[in-house]
């Protein structure tokens, strides 16, 4: 009988460590999962605001744009010039910068969610338990590229840092307003308006670009990044060298003639008849 029990209590004693260690693991794995529902649930929260942000960008623009067609063709009214070459541009920019904090913030849960899947699936033993954000940055055999989609994000970043600042300032020189201004206004504007521009696309590019690396995994996008980086920054450099120059010459050439106005199509058709 004492045989029996002395047996059964070393039984117990090597059950208590087992037990206490699966406690351990459950607990682990409990808050692993807890965290990885909370930034699943940050994630589908940040693509919510994206959606948002681009639906009162779209709408914001789109009104100003009208307002500024208005009086598009009045030499007087200085509202469209206001509008497209200031208020235009800003609304994108700072639309734009909100999307890709989002854009990034989603990025950068996503990229540490798959490291937690890869823990939780290393703790299993099996490559499946959890899987989908690891999939999305795996490159396929049959095409070697991974499943995430770049395209939109490409799109929504060029529509508004690059396509509607740029537009928006050739539409508002073309205006009535625009072409009346003074020849040597007009270059130092543009000047203005073209380092601005750049800058914006250095620096959100950027960003941009390093949050794709975290949405896509793909290392060639980190020394695509570099290579943007530096791109831009000697783009930068250049192109202000140039238009600097412009500027001056620019100057030079309204001081000499006078302050002249750039001649609009009206005052063009009344010389030809004279």
């Amino acid at each position: 009988m004492d045989e029996v029990l002395h047996a059964k209590h070393d039984l117990e004693e090597h059950q208590q460590p087992e037990e206490e260690e699966a406690g351990v693991i459950e607990g682990w794995l409990g808050v692993v999962m807890n965290e990885y529902r909370t930034l699943r649930a940050e994630v589908i929260h940040s693509l919510a605001l994206q959606q948002s942000c681009l639906v009162f960008g779209t709408l914001a623009l789109g009104g100003l744009a009208l307002a500024g067609f208005r009086e598009w063709s009045d030499a007087k009214s200085r509202l469209p010039l206001l509008i497209f070459l200031v208020l235009v541009p800003l609304v994108s920019y700072v639309n734009g910068c909100v999307w890709l904090g989002e854009y990034a913030r989603t990025a950068r849960a996503g990229a540490f969610l798959a490291e937690i899947e890869d823990k939780v699936n290393e703790h299993f033993g099996r490559g499946d338990a959890l899987t989908w954000e690891r999939w999305l940055r795996t490159p396929r055999k049959e095409t070697g590229r991974v499943p995430q989609f770049a395209w939109n994000s490409w799109t929504i970043f060029s529509f508004f840092v690059i396509v509607v600042p740029g537009s928006s300032a050739v539409i508002g020189w073309r205006s009535g307003p625009g072409r009346a201004v003074h020849l040597g206004t007009q270059v130092t504007i543009g000047v203005i308006e073209a380092i601005v521009f750049l800058g914006a696309i250095g620096l959100l590019g950027g960003v941009f670009v390093n949050a794709l690396h975290f949405a896509r995994g793909d290392d060639a996008v980190a020394d695509k990044v570099r290579r943007i980086r530096e791109r831009a920054r000697h783009l930068l450099l250049l192109v202000t060298h140039l238009l600097g120059n412009s500027a001056v010459d620019g100057l030079q050439v309204a001081q000499a003639g006078g302050g002249r106005r750039i001649p609009t199509s009206s005052s063009a058709a009344a010389t030809s008849g004279s």
